[in-house]
């Protein structure tokens, strides 16, 4: 009798390998082209162009990095000493950021990316106290969700995206009632995303059914053995 209950359990635990297949998502899709150019302008700076094997987008963003909006906002800037400049961005409303996307080689025109959050992390930089114009290039790492949907229909692209690349900018100073402060430059900012390196692989859907019915003719087979 417990030689059946183990069977049965084994069965079980075939059987729900096989169901719980069809809700597995594929990799984080891979971002290996693509640019954000004068990122630091306040219009938010063109183009935003992401490509990867799935797809390609591009789209006006009506959004900046490094806060700058804010910066130029409030008038001050970043103190002396270490900044980090990690950023998310995120279009506001439908007409902040729209452009075009091709998804399994066929353009759509005119589509919105609003649910579209994109965090670039960058490594952190020091500030000096004498005042003046340093430029940089540091690597970046862009992690986040891509929302692209035609206005009005289903979304043509959801997914969790990921990317590498190199960033140049550069950082002036200016004169607050605090002293020396520094703020970007608005002109060029510019994001160049890389094909290198490669995320961790998970299963497909497709390996997790072939795990259930490979588990599940095993224990067929001992169960014929033993009857």
């Amino acid at each position: 009798m417990k030689g059946h209950f183990l069977q049965f359990g084994a069965i079980c635990s075939a059987i729900s390998v096989l169901i719980c297949a069809q809700p597995v998502h594929a990799d984080t899709v891979r971002i290996t082209s693509g640019e954000w150019l004068n990122a630091t302008d306040e219009d938010g700076g063109v183009p935003f162009a992401l490509g990867s094997d799935p797809f390609s987008v591009s789209a006006d963003w009506g959004c900046c990095a490094f806060g700058i909006e804010q910066h130029l906002r409030a008038g001050d800037g970043f103190m002396p000493g270490p900044v980090d400049l990690t950023f998310t961005t995120t279009p506001d409303s439908a007409a902040a950021a729209r452009g075009n996307a091709v998804v399994n080689s066929t353009t759509y025109q005119n589509v919105s990316f609003v649910g579209t959050t994109l965090q670039f992390q960058l490594p952190l930089i020091t500030l000096p106290t004498a005042p003046g114009t340093n430029r940089y290039t540091l690597p970046f790492t862009m992690t986040g969700t891509l929302d692209v949907s035609p206005f009005g229909a289903a979304p043509l692209i959801s997914d969790q995206v990921s990317g590498t690349g190199h960033v140049t900018f550069s950082m002036t100073s200016i004169h607050t009632a605090s002293g020396v402060e520094w703020i970007p430059e608005p002109d060029p900012t510019n994001f160049t995303f890389e094909s290198t390196g490669s995320p961790s692989a998970t299963p497909e859907p497709a390996s997790f059914i072939l795990l259930g019915t490979g588990l599940l003719g095993v224990v067929v087979r001992r169960m014929k053995t033993t009857a």
